[in-house]
């Protein structure tokens, strides 16, 4: 069987946002974003969409040399690649395509990510947190975060997907230097 690969960054970028779910979930990672390329160009996520206020959130596209991750030069990351079916695949890349196309109708879910913190599950109309999105995208493909409800799901649930690989981890601004030198070789 053919197969594709997607890749899903966990990222923390320490900001007091971050601090604050670490406290709450204590995982080393709380945000999480997919992607369709290694270069991490087509990377999408529910995050903010101004360095100045967190609560203007929601869909966005990120740029790992730009916006929080630029302002955040020590935001460390774990970079997985998983392998889906070609079907699988086009399922996660119509399912995000749909967000972008429609990326103003979305919000971020932070009452729902207030949900998540006392493990209850509260659903809001066009509003996801990063997790939530994630699991929401993927829920068609074989993984144990299936089992969880997509409002339940944290960052670090995604590590439990079996035939993971993953690819780096360390400080996100040193990913794309080792990228060049691991296509250098």
């Amino acid at each position: 069987m053919k197969t594709r690969s997607i890749y899903l960054l966990l990222t923390n970028t320490k900001t007091l946002f971050t601090r604050c779910i670490k406290y709450f979930t204590q995982a080393e990672y709380n945000h999480v974003s997919i992607a369709f390329d290694s270069e991490l160009n087509e990377l999408y996520s529910f995050g903010r969409k101004s360095m100045v206020c967190p609560l203007f959130s929601g869909f966005v596209q990120e740029n790992i040399q730009n916006g929080i991750y630029k302002l955040k030069s020590n935001t460390s990351c774990l970079l997985m690649k998983l392998s889906v079916t070609k079907k699988e695949w086009r399922s996660i890349r119509q399912a995000v395509d749909h967000f972008i196309s429609n990326k103003n109708l979305y919000k971020y879910n932070l009452i729902g990510l207030v949900g998540f913190l006392i493990n209850r599950e509260i659903n809001r109309s066009n509003a996801f947190f990063c997790s939530q999105f994630v699991a929401t995208v993927l829920k068609n493909v074989e993984d144990p975060t299936n089992a969880r409800k997509p409002g339940l799901t944290a960052p670090h649930d995604f590590l439990a997907i079996p035939n993971k690989h993953i690819v780096y981890e360390g400080l996100l601004r040193n990913y794309r230097q080792k990228k060049c030198i691991m296509l250098a070789e």
